[in-house]
């Protein structure tokens, strides 16, 4: 193997190790990132952690705001807006798709034991949002993959990973009974081929995530301080 081939792996394994940190607020919002801090953190050189960040910058996940001075991307009203349209628009078009592509009995079931899982976690007296957010992303992407539409899937799996922050702000209003109930409905619309039921019903679910998403920004809820969410003591 070339030496540009392992530096190219390594920066590669240090872009998905750092977008974890993000993405899983282990790295905080508008906190600094420095390429020292990194190196030492990752036990790495500092030529693949410099392609990582370059490369982070880039997809948004990174904001640079000075010379060699890098903060985690914010969140923002703004930034959530811009993300939840191009999310909102993909989906749609994976839902209708799925719709027409489905061919085996057992990638209904497989959406069936997703929901049913999250079922399982809403129903509990105190919800592990990390757990139950992740179960919802896999929902999303089981549609998306029944599309058998690779592009698709890799362009739906980035923007899940930039909207992932945002969905422990929907956690602030206890919605689980809610959207496990509304990705059954899309299921059932999914199996009968009802393209325009299912359409429909996704814009519904999503708006209503985007709704709880915007409440818990305004209420200045703080989802890096969440471990489970208590619904006894969430807003309903």
């Amino acid at each position: 193997m070339s030496v540009d081939t392992l530096r190219e792996n390594k920066a590669d394994e240090a872009y998905t190790l750092l977008k974890n940190k993000i993405v899983s607020l282990e790295y905080l919002p508008s906190s600094t990132i420095t390429e020292l801090d990194v190196c030492q953190q990752l036990n790495m050189s500092r030529t693949p952690i410099r392609i990582a960040l370059a490369r982070l910058i880039a997809d948004g996940f990174i904001t640079e705001v000075g010379p060699k001075k890098n903060i985690v991307a914010d969140v923002s009203v703004d930034s959530f807006i811009n993300i939840f349209e191009i999310r909102e628009a993909l989906d749609l078009i994976s839902v209708r798709s799925a719709c027409y592509t489905w061919q085996k009995k057992e990638e209904i079931d497989e959406l069936r034991r997703l929901t049913a899982l999250q079922r399982e976690l809403g129903a509990m007296p105190q919800v592990d949002a990390r757990t139950f957010l992740r179960v919802d992303q896999d929902f999303h992407k089981a549609i998306v993959a029944m599309t058998r539409n690779e592009l698709l899937y890799k362009e739906l799996s980035f923007i899940y990973d930039l909207y992932w922050r945002y969905n422990f702000y929907s956690m602030y209003i206890t919605g689980s009974r809610a959207t496990n109930h509304q990705h059954e409905e899309i299921v059932d619309a999914i199996e009968a081929r009802d393209i325009n039921r299912c359409v429909e019903l996704t814009k519904q679910h999503l708006q209503t995530v985007k709704e709880h998403i915007l409440i818990g920004i305004a209420r200045g809820f703080c989802p890096w301080d969440m471990n489970t969410v208590d619904t006894g003591y969430m807003m309903i």
